[in-house]
């Protein structure tokens, strides 16, 4: 065989095995990407209960609110989402809507109620999410 004939055949074959190592490579890279890395991670419609990441503080058993959860086998507890209101309200209305549950939303937005209910009412744009959270457009 010519020489020039041996170096065609060496190039086919380095091509051929730079080709395959690029195809290895890319196989690996789509199976840890499309959930060979065991991530189960899915989205949760509003209102229902979801998971999150156990905090290790030594309060087991209760989530941040001290309602009780239930612990799974994967240090994961359960967080369960309140509702304070059907829809977000604001003003007088969200005042009135909230009742008794208006302490708990002050708190969970770093405010009193003092200073919720004075915000409410100044703010006649701002609401307050079904979750308790305040809405400003």
């Amino acid at each position: 065989m010519s020489e020039k004939a041996e170096n065609t055949n060496r190039g086919m074959i380095a091509t051929l095995v730079v080709v395959a190592i690029a195809a290895v490579a890319v196989i690996i890279f789509a199976v840890t990407q499309l959930g060979g890395a065991g991530n189960d991670d899915v989205s949760a419609p509003a209102g229902t209960e979801t998971s999150a990441p156990a905090d290790d503080d030594g309060a087991e058993g209760t989530d941040e609110a001290g309602d009780a959860s239930e612990e799974t086998g994967d240090d994961m507890k359960t967080i369960k989402t309140t509702t304070y209101l059907p829809e977000s309200l604001g003003g007088q209305e969200a005042i009135d809507a909230l009742g008794d549950d208006l302490a708990a939303v002050a708190e969970l937005n770093n405010k009193t109620p003092e200073e919720l209910e004075e915000f409410l009412l100044k703010n006649p744009s701002a609401k307050i999410s079904p979750n308790g959270t305040i809405l400003i457009p």
